[in-house]
């Protein structure tokens, strides 16, 4: 029996470019977004629970979710990671250099190179 693992599904967040998640769907990276499943106001807290009970990947550029993933830390619970952008990719400067980290992610999960487990669940992983 071949145990599959698990689906690798990105969270973007209200200030990521729509070109960057346009190219991830044309890679095949599961993404949605805040704003269709959970409006445009909604707040950190809310966003890092939702993709903790729904298996998505956070992708922002909002430094200050750093406080709440702290917050949750803090209070024993987990995470499903999050990926950081810093400000000087937001736009489209930065969307070649966030599809590319995303889509290695992903395509290591998806070959067995990596685990969602080990290397993207419960980290903060910066893109720079």
């Amino acid at each position: 029996m071949t145990i599959t693992p698990p689906h690798f599904r990105v969270l973007a967040d209200v200030h990521i470019a729509p070109a960057v998640v346009e190219q991830l769907r044309n890679r095949s990276v599961s993404i949605e977004t805040v704003t269709d499943l959970l409006g445009q106001d909604a707040q950190d807290p809310d966003i890092l629970e939702y993709a903790f009970q729904n298996g998505y990947t956070i992708l922002t550029h909002d430094k200050k979710i750093q406080t709440h993933i702290n917050d949750r830390i803090a209070e024993g619970k987990n995470h499903c990671g999050v990926f950081i952008a810093l400000d000087i990719l937001q736009g489209d400067r930065g969307v070649g250099r966030i599809v590319a980290e995303v889509t290695f992610r992903h395509d290591a999960i998806q070959s067995g190179a990596a685990s969602l487990q080990e290397e993207v669940y419960n980290q903060v992983i910066w893109i720079s």
